[in-house]
C-alpha cells in the first residue's frame, strides 16, 4: 500500500466528534469505499480496529457494516478471515437512484437543505416557547407514529411529526417554509435505502426534540433540531459523495 493511500485512510478514519456517530461513520466508510481507498475484494478495518480510530463503539461499527451490506457495498463473512469485505460488483442501485434524483434537482437541493438549516432549528425553538398542552400531546401522538414505523411506512409519519411541530411554532410562514421543505425532499430521501438503525436513531432525536418542547426549552429544542438535521444531512452525504 502507498504512503500516500495509507494517509488518505488515516484521515477519513479520525475520531469522530459529532453526537450523531452512526451517520459520521456511514457516512465516512460509504465514502471510503466510493472514492476506491478500499478496492473492490479488499478487506475493511475490523469492527475492533475501525471503533478504535473512530473512537466508536464496536456494535456502532457493526450496525454501519449491516447498513453497508443491505444497500449492497460490503458483503459480510464469518470466521477466520471473517469481517466486511467491499463486493466486487457492488449494488449500487439505490446511489444510482438518489444522484438521479439529486441530479435533476440540481441546485435546488442545496437550497432546500440550506432553508431548512435556517428554518427547523428556528420552529423547534419557537415551538417550546409557544406550544400549550394540546400541541404537545399531538406532536406526542404522531412521535409514537413514528416509532411504530418501518420502511416505506417511515417517512409519512415523519413528515406528519416536522409539520406537526412548525403548526406548534404559530408562525404561519414558517410553517409554509417546513411544508414546502418537506415537499422538495420528499423524492431525494424516497430515493435512499431505507436502515432500520438509521430510523431508530431518528426516532430518539423526535424524542430528545418533544421533551424539550414539553418542558418549554427552548434552547435544547433548537440544539437538539439542529443535531437531527445534522444526522439526517450526515446520512444523505453517505449515498450522494463523490463515488
Amino acid at each position: 500500500m502507498s504512503s500516500e493511500l495509507s494517509d488518505h485512510r488515516a484521515d477519513i478514519f479520525g475520531p469522530i466528534r459529532s453526537r450523531n456517530v452512526f451517520e459520521e461513520a456511514l457516512e465516512r466508510v460509504a465514502h471510503a469505499i466510493k472514492t476506491g481507498l478500499y478496492a473492490p475484494g479488499e478487506h475493511l478495518p475490523s469492527e475492533r480496529d475501525l471503533a478504535a480510530r473512530l473512537e466508536v463503539s464496536r456494535p456502532t461499527v457493526r450496525a454501519v457494516f449491516t447498513a453497508l451490506e443491505e444497500a449492497g457495498y460490503v458483503t459480510l463473512r464469518r470466521g477466520r478471515t471473517g469481517g466486511a469485505y467491499v463486493l466486487d460488483r457492488a449494488d449500487r442501485s439505490s446511489d444510482a437512484a438518489a444522484r438521479k434524483v439529486a441530479s435533476a434537482m440540481g441546485a435546488g437541493l442545496l437550497d432546500a437543505l440550506d432553508l431548512r438549516w435556517a428554518v427547523e432549528p428556528a420552529i423547534a425553538e419557537l415551538a417550546a416557547r409557544r406550544s400549550d398542552g394540546e400541541g404537545v400531546g399531538e406532536l406526542a401522538r404522531l412521535q409514537e407514529l413514528c416509532s411504530a414505523a418501518s420502511g416505506r411506512a417511515y417517512r409519512p409519519a415523519d413528515m406528519l411529526l416536522h409539520t406537526e411541530l412548525a403548526a406548534l411554532a404559530q408562525s404561519p410562514s414558517l410553517a409554509l417554509a417546513a411544508r414546502d421543505i418537506q415537499v422538495r425532499l420528499t423524492d431525494m430521501f424516497n430515493a435512499t435505502p431505507v436502515i432500520e438503525d438509521v430510523l431508530r436513531h431518528s426516532d430518539r432525536q423526535h424524542e430528545a426534540i418533544l421533551d424539550a418542547v414539553r418542558r418549554g426549552d427552548a434552547v435544547a429544542a433548537r440544539k437538539t433540531m439542529e443535531e437531527h438535521l445534522a444526522a439526517s444531512h450526515a446520512f444523505l452525504e453517505a449515498f450522494l459523495s463523490v463515488p
